[in-house]
This record gives structure tokens, C-alpha cells and sequence, in this order.
């Protein structure tokens, strides 16, 4: 199994990375990251643990770029939600970690984390340990 995280530019390495080897990448962990418009399309079903700050200026969640197309963190979590065939119906994912919601009907587990309040930041407890909470059930 392989696992890739990152924060800040390594978060959008992450999501570049699950959708250019999605067919070799179990799943993702990432923090403050983006995607740019110009990804390719994601092979394979990786799944990820994504945290934003809602209060993040340097990587938004929603972040459009000079043509208008989304390049923030919630453009990643899409592009996962569309590869694993996921519903836009959540359910909080774990007590520890009250921001995570897990997307449902996902062939690969989706958790979004936005977290209030929070600017650029590492992802604090979920990528502490989150992150391995996730994978260690993969």
C-alpha cells in the first residue's frame, strides 16, 4: 500500500500525485493544499483525508483562478469525490476529529476536514494522527 501527504505545496503535489498514479496510490493525506485546473484526469480510486483551514488566504478552499475554475483545496476533495463515484451525503467520520466528514458511497474513503477558524495550517491532530487512523484501516 502507498500512502502520500503533504502540507501547503506538498498537499498539491498530493492531489497531482493521486490523480497522475491514483491506480498506485492507496490514498492521500493533505493540508492547506489546491489542484490546478489543468490536472489531469485521476486514474484509479485513491482515497484521501483532506484538512483545510476556513480561514486559509494563501490555499483557500475555494480559490478560482483568472478563468473563474476552482483551484482550492475543495477542487482536490472533488476531484477525489468524482474518482471514487461518491455522493455528496456525509456522516462525521470519527469523535476524535469533529470537523471530518466522511463522504458516502465512495469506493475509496473521502474524509473533508475544514476546520473554523483556522488559517494556513499543518492539519494539527488530523494529520498527526489522522492521517494513519485512515490508512491503518486500508
Amino acid at each position: 500500500k502507498v500512502f502520500v501527504s503533504g502540507y501547503s505545496s506538498g498537499a498539491w503535489l498530493s492531489y497531482l500525485l493521486a490523480c497522475t498514479a491514483g491506480d498506485r496510490i492507496t490514498a492521500i493525506g493533505t493540508a492547506a493544499g489546491g489542484f490546478h485546473a489543468n490536472n489531469p484526469a485521476c486514474k484509479g480510486t485513491p482515497g484521501g483525508i483532506l484538512h483545510a483551514g476556513t480561514n486559509d488566504t494563501a490555499n483557500p478552499i475555494m480559490k478560482l483562478n483568472k478563468d473563474g475554475v476552482n483551484e482550492g483545496s475543495s477542487a482536490g476533495r472533488d476531484a477525489l469525490l468524482k474518482a471514487n463515484g461518491c455522493t455528496m451525503e456525509t456522516k462525521p467520520w470519527d469523535a476524535m476529529y469533529p470537523q471530518c466528514q466522511q463522504y458516502q458511497g465512495c469506493k475509496s474513503p473521502v474524509i473533508w476536514c475544514p476546520q473554523d477558524g483556522v488559517g494556513h495550517s499543518n492539519g494539527e491532530a488530523v494529520s498527526r494522527t489522522g492521517f494513519w487512523k485512515l490508512w491503518s484501516t486500508l
